[in-house]
Order: C-alpha cells, then structure tokens, then sequence
C-alpha cells in the first residue's frame, strides 16, 4: 500500500449512513504507546461505516518488562472498553499470524502502525513486520497509520533493546563469555588458539537456550573481538596476521551469530508452542467437563474448581435471576463473605458488560477482579477471581479468563435453555394428558350416568314400577353403573393424591385372605362372569402393608383382567413369599398383550388394543404408584399358554414368625 494510506479517511455522507455490517475490521495492537492512537482510530472508522472490529495481539514469547506488560493490558482494557472483541494468539511470525488470522475470520481491513522510525537503519536484512503485511494481505484492504512522535519516548534507541546493558540477560552473557574467556586462557597452552573458536560457539548455543534473543548479537560479537585481541596472533592486537585466520575470525562470527539466533529462535518457538499446548489442552479439558454436566449446580462447581486450581486462586459466581437482574448471594466453592461494595462492583461488571475491580480502573480497591459471563443472548452472570497471593495480573490471564468465562456462560445458556425446553414439553405433555383426561373421563362418566338416568326415568313410569321383575333389573343396572362411577372418581382421586405427594400410608399387619376377599367382595358383579381361582397357602404369613390401598391394587388388577376377557374365562390369583417378600400374581386367560404394549401398560391414561369395555386407563398406573410407594416393583408379561400375568413384589413386609415360608 502506498503512503496515501496514512492520509486522514473521508467518507462520504453516503457511506456513513449506509455502511455496510458485514465490514469486519482487525487492528493489531502491542504494548506500543501508539496503540491508543490505532485503537481510537479504529473506533471512529468502525461508528462510521457500523462494523464489527477486533483487536489482535500477537504473543511472540519474548519475555516484556513490567512497564510493557503494564501497558499491553491497559491497551487491550482500552479496547475492550471501546467495544473490540479481544484475541491473543501465541505466534513467532507476528505478521504471518496477523494475514492467517485475518483470513480465517474473513477480515475486510487491517489496520497498523507505522513507526516515525525507519526500521531499515537498525534492521536492514529484513522487511518490517508492517511492509509485510502490505504485501502478504493480498485482497484484504490495510491502512497504515503514521504513529505520533511521542509514541516512543527515548528516542530510535529505545528500539535496540540487546544495547540496554543493564538488563540482567546482557550482563549474564557478557559474563559468562568473560568467564570462558578466562578458562581458554589457561587452557591456550594444551589447546591451542584455533580450538578456541569452538569453545566460544558452544558457548553461545547452551547461552541462547537459557537467554533467548538477548544474546544474538552481543554474545558473537564479544566473544570474536575477545578471540582477536586475545588469542589470535599477533596477541594484544586487533590485527590478524595471516590471510586463513582472518578468514576463519569471519567464519566464526557469522557461524556464532547465526546459531545464537536460529537457536534463539527454536528457543521461542517453544515458548509459543508450551504456551498454545497448555491453553489449547485447558481449554479442551474446561469444554469437555461442562458437556458432560446436565445440571446448573454441576456446571458452575466445576467452573469453580477449574478456575480456582488453574489460577490458584479464590473464585466467586453471581448468577443470573429469571428477573434479570444479578443474585444477590454469590456461589462458592470455599466459604467468604463478599460485602455490599463487592455486590456493587459485580453489579456495575454485570450491567456494563465489562472486567472491573481489582487489577482495573473500575473500582480497584475491592478484593475480587470480576469479569462478565458473555453469553450469545444475555449476560449469564459474572465471575470474580481473588489470587491467593499478591501476583500480578497479566493480560495473558485476563484473556485466558475470559475465555473461560464464555465457555462457562455458553454452558449456561445451554442448560437454561435445556430446563426451558424441558418445562415447555412438560407444559405441552400436561395438556395433552388434560385432553386426554377430559375427552376419555367425559365418555366414560357419561356412559353410567345415561344407564343411571335411563334407570330412573324408566321406575318413574307407574307400569314399570308395578313390574317387580322389570323394576328389579333397573336396580341392578343402576346400581352396577354408580359402582362403576365410584371407580372412575376414586382412580381420579387416587391418581391426583399419587401425583401430588400428598399419600401416605398407614401399614398395618394384614392376612392376605382378608385382601384377596375384601378385593372380590368390591367386585361381585363384574366377576359374576368370570370363575377365580385363589391359591394362597395355608401358612401364608401377615404382611405389613397399608390394607386399604393394597385392596384397591388387588381390585384394579382383578378389574383389569375381567375387562380385557371375554365372558366365561377364568381368572387366577396366586400369592407367595421368600426372604421377607411377598409376591402377588393375577392372570387372566385373554388374548394377552403384544410386546410393543406391555411397556406402556402402566402409563396414564393408556388402554390397551384389545379393550372392549372401555376404562380410564388410569388403573395399571395407580397399582404401580402404590407399589412402589410400598417400596415395590410391579411387572407385566404374557403367560405361557395365554393371558396376561401381572405381578407386584413388596420387600420386607412380611411377618416371618407367623408362617413357614413358600418360595417363589
């Protein structure tokens, strides 16, 4: 791009109210002074043309001073205050990873600095990282914008950091190279000058591993002026006496300095490559525990527990209330007590969007560093750190935070939205089951109701009621009908006391003949059709159960079995018991029930395929409410021959002194 690109960007009144919202704009930012100057730049560019924009900072692995660092992360707040979407990536190429990333989220413009320096007096053999860009962009439009003057106070030098000599990576290497300097002097005689050299190269590799870059050129270029002065003939000189030693000294210094850097590099590029692993494999292991959590509690103690032992630190969370605003009380994973200004500095992270309190500008007297759940749709609540020392906080954990924290509030979101689906089905289930209730309750209340209406209408005609015969049969029916009435509103009624919670039983020591007969005695007009067969033995024990409602499981099953028979079929009733349980099984010999229906035979309101007489469909599923409120189970299955067979077992009821025991 050429140097109209530092030019002041004009738009047109066209262009800044029709701008276009899939511009994405990217500027890179650093811990340069000029980044503030980039960041507003960008800011007034992205209101004009209304654009999203991100701001990258690229870590190359080169260690900062604590005044850069300090500056890097009031950048990056500066950006995030001004509505940037943040990004750090680990890289060694700065201005590869700029085009790769700018690519990969399909960037329409690249925004960067310009130095008021020129990068070629000191860096020669290279391009800078911003021509880079311009040429490597490709169809991505870069703006290049000319930094102030004052960006970089103390002047071009400031940029040769290797010649700030009082760091402690110049004057360990300066040392070490003087140290071995002093071990080759002793050992000149028995080694001579030329093997020197190598020494010195060992040297500088082992030093780039431990020092990085700080020793690139510093490192070579002492070690050979040392070399010159102090071992090559004629010694104490700077003169080189013979051709092949002034080509072996140029030999040695550009051997030295390139294996001080290709190994200061290699060096860097596993800094990079650690700290992309170690991110990459926390954040791997954060995604894969909250997939598995299905509930809120489980989501947020596990955020918790990997925030607090990642950071070693202490971790608050304030969750969002369905009303929208923050919980007033925080969740902990070790108990503290958060005082209202704690409360109000989460508030003000909550509502503004935004990190605050410790380690910012926004209230940071306060103990915890709070920064917001981001979600898709809402703000999920916000997350508050407390590290267990007086560390510092670097931009790499604000950002490795944050990044946690959308994880956290994506989990959210999903499992509120998850409960919000589920209470949606559980809403549309329970009106498909009213329906249901009224449409079936409604056909078979009418049923006994007309045979009882019909009933009295007829006995209120004088010839009828002189009929005793005629008048007899009426009875009959009437009272047939309002026992079957009864039933339908007492299955209701049982239903309705099941789903509530509100049953309780009252278990009593009962014969098991007094069960079985009470049950038949409920039933002797429907059973007058169909022949039982009771086969409890002799030495049947007591069991403890609740009589009334065990009676009414025996009645439903026998009701059941007679409605789902033809007339004349028999109906069996056998009773046993084995280690403290008692065991009951009626049998019917009907068709039976096909596979595909015997799991749904206790489901409310199901009726199944082969039912003639009608019903409710609730009495299956009452008989197994109550068993299992014993402590129970209850089963269906076909019989070898025919019919169905359902069994219900109750443990640990039953009376042993009062019996010998039958086996199952």
């Amino acid at each position: 791009m050429s140097d109209k690109t530092e030019e002041p960007v004009e738009f047109t009144d066209n262009e800044k109210h029709q701008g276009n919202s899939r511009e994405h704009l990217l500027v890179a930012v650093s811990h340069s002074p000029n980044s503030i100057h980039l960041l507003n730049r960008t800011r007034q560019m992205v209101e004009k043309i209304n654009a999203s924009w991100t701001a990258l900072y690229v870590e190359t692995g080169i260690p900062l001073r604590d005044d850069e660092r300090e500056r890097l992360h009031q950048n990056l707040e500066l950006a995030r205050r001004l509505g940037a979407e943040v990004v750090l990536l680990p890289a060694e190429d700065i201005a590869a990873e700029v085009i790769h990333y700018a690519r990969m989220k399909n960037i329409t413009q690249i925004i960067i600095g310009k130095s008021i320096h020129n990068s070629r007096i000191y860096r020669p053999q290279k391009r800078s990282i911003t021509q880079r860009i311009i040429d490597e962009s490709g169809t991505i439009d870069v703006l290049v914008v000319q930094e102030k003057p004052s960006s970089y106070p103390g002047g071009w030098i400031h940029r040769f950091r290797f010649l700030n000599f009082t760091t402690l990576p110049h004057l360990l290497s300066l040392t070490v190279v003087l140290a071995v300097t002093g071990i080759n002097l002793i050992a000149l005689p028995l080694i001579g000058y030329r093997s020197v050299s190598t020494i010195y190269l060992l040297t500088i590799t082992a030093l780039a591993f431990f020092l990085g870059k700080a020793v690139v050129w510093i490192a070579p270029a002492a070690s050979a002026l040392l070399w010159n002065y102090l071992f090559i003939p004629p010694r104490m000189t700077f003169t080189i006496g013979e051709l092949e030693d002034v080509l072996m000294f140029g030999m040695y210094f550009v051997a030295a300095s390139t294996t001080g850097y290709l190994t200061s590099r290699l060096k860097a590029n596993e800094r990079v490559l650690v700290m992309r692993e170690e991110k990459m494999t926390l954040l791997y292991n954060f995604s894969q525990s909250l997939s598995e959590k299905q509930t809120i509690k489980g989501i947020v103690d596990t955020s918790l527990d990997y925030v607090s032992r990642y950071f070693h630190a202490w971790t608050v969370l304030f969750l969002r209330q369905e009303s929208g605003i923050l919980d007033r009380y925080p969740i902990t994973i070790r108990g503290t007590d958060l005082d209202d200004r704690e409360y109000d500095c989460a508030s003000y992270c909550f509502e503004q969007n935004k990190p605050c309190g410790r380690y910012t500008n926004n209230v940071p007297d306060v103990q915890y560093h709070y920064v917001p759940l981001r979600g898709p749709g809402n703000t999920m609540g916000v997350l508050g750190i407390r590290l267990e020392d007086q560390r510092t906080w670097t931009t790499d954990q604000e950002e490795l935070l944050l990044t946690l924290g959308r994880n956290l509030a994506l989990s959210l979101e999903r499992e509120m939205l998850a409960q919000e689906y589920r209470r949606n089905m559980m809403t549309a289930e329970s009106e498909r089951l009213s329906k249901v209730l009224l449409n079936t309750v409604s056909h078979e209340l009418r049923t006994p109701l007309t045979t009882i209406k019909g009933s009295i209408t007829a006995l209120m005609d004088s010839s009828t009621a002189d009929d005793l015969t005629t008048r007899t049969e009426l009875l009959r029916e009437t009272l047939i009908a309002s026992d079957r009435l009864n039933s339908i509103v007492g299955n209701l009624l049982s239903m309705s006391r099941l789903e509530s919670g509100v049953l309780r039983l009252k278990k009593t020591w009962s014969d098991v003949n007094d069960l079985v007969s009470v049950a038949l005695d409920h039933l002797r007009g429907e059973l007058n059709d169909h022949p039982v067969r009771i086969e409890v033995p002799e030495d049947q024990p007591a069991v403890l159960v609740d009589f009334v409602l065990i009676v009414q499981v025996i009645t439903n099953l026998l009701q059941n079995a007679a409605s789902y028979t033809p007339a004349g079929s028999p109906i069996s009733i056998e009773t046993a018991t084995e280690e403290r349980k008692f065991k009951l099984v009626v049998c019917d010999s009907g068709k039976g029930v096909s596979e595909s229906e015997l799991p749904h035979l206790f489901d409310k309101f199901y009726r199944g395929s082969n039912e003639a007489t009608g019903g409710v469909g609730l009495g299956l599923s009452i008989c197994r409410g109550i068993v299992e409120a014993h402590g129970g189970s209850i089963d269906a299955h076909n019989g070898r021959e025919k019919g169905l067979c359902v069994s219900i077992i109750i443990p640990d009821c039953v009376d042993e002194e009062s019996g010998n025991e039958d086996k199952l």
